[in-house]
């Protein structure tokens, strides 16, 4: 797992073995901010139980992720006018776990952000397969059950670019699509990249997410440079990479949602330097292009 956690959280390990354990096999996000606070925390403990917290947290680079600041730079143009905790969480799992969760602004911002808020006291874990500190999720979708796009809707808030690439986009697609321009910020970039064959042209694509402010730009897939043939990703900013084992239209359309089978997988991808590149042509004038996105290295074994 991947999460934030503040001194209270980390307090009530000492009563939840789950949480304790949780906290041992998993990769705590960290900040020059909530550091001074986890030493603050040091300092008025008289157990010595912070001060062996902390000196796990820093003896293992594979602990903790410490969030570049030109990462932090890239999505909040004031940083200190967000909760610390939810910010961390942004980047590092979406969640953020917390003795204290009624305090307004703590809840505002997760909410805002999309971070999931966790109650130290009754934590519990759900065991997924497969699932390492670089696999936030595996969502199942079985065919005709009607969940919604909220389900991974979250994962976007705040979003400065989102690449798409569905070979296949159908009119189920769009109505994911016109979600995430909507939920992504203000003036973001969305790249659509597909044959738009499907029963979706290039052009409804645009103008459906006209509504929002994103900059939406479509290509078409160049396949004489790639072997991007049945693949299905979302890739958000260098944040996150997600996958469709089916396709985007998995969860149908609204008001009836009638779901698709499909497996999504959602990656941590902001310490990953491996390089995506789609080779496209843009949809006006055929022209040869790249577009570039981090993205985790999908294999058979980690599928």
């Amino acid at each position: 797992m991947r999460f934030a956690i503040d001194p209270s959280g980390i307090a009530l390990s000492t009563t939840n073995r789950k949480l304790d354990s949780a906290i041992s096999s998993s990769v705590i996000a960290l900040s020059k901010e909530i550091y001074e606070e986890y030493v603050e925390a040091v300092e008025t403990d008289g157990t010595g139980f912070f001060k062996d917290f902390l000196a796990w947290l820093i003896s293992d680079p594979e602990n903790h992720y410490k969030i570049p600041n030109d990462l932090i730079s890239k999505y909040f143009q004031n940083s200190e006018s967000t909760e610390k905790y939810a910010l961390a969480a942004y980047f590092n799992g979406n969640k953020h776990i917390t003795g204290e969760a009624e305090g307004a602004k703590k809840i505002d911002d997760c909410k805002n952000l999309g971070i999931e808020l966790i109650d130290a006291m009754n934590f519990e874990t759900k065991k997924k397969r497969n699932q390492g500190t670089n696999i936030l999720d595996v969502i199942d979708i079985s065919s005709a059950t009607k969940h919604d796009n909220n389900l991974i809707l979250h994962y976007f808030a705040n979003e400065t670019r989102v690449v798409i690439y569905d070979r296949y986009l159908k009119p189920a697609s769009l109505s994911l699509i016109v979600s995430i321009s909507k939920k992504i910020k203000k003036h973001a970039e969305l790249i659509i990249i597909s044959e738009f064959n499907s029963g979706v042209t290039s052009d409804e694509c645009i103008r459906a997410c006209k509504p929002s402010t994103a900059t939406t730009k479509t290509y078409f897939p160049n396949f004489s440079e790639a072997n991007e043939w049945h693949d299905r990703h979302i890739h958000l900013g260098d944040r996150l990479h997600i996958t469709f084992s089916s396709g985007t239209d998995c969860f149908g359309t609204p008001p009836m949602n009638l779901n698709r089978e499909c497996q999504i997988t959602i990656y941590h991808t902001a310490e990953i330097n491996e390089l995506k590149t789609y080779h496209v042509k843009t949809t006006t004038n055929k022209t040869n292009t790249k577009i570039h996105t981090t993205a985790k290295k999908i294999t058979s074994a980690s599928r």
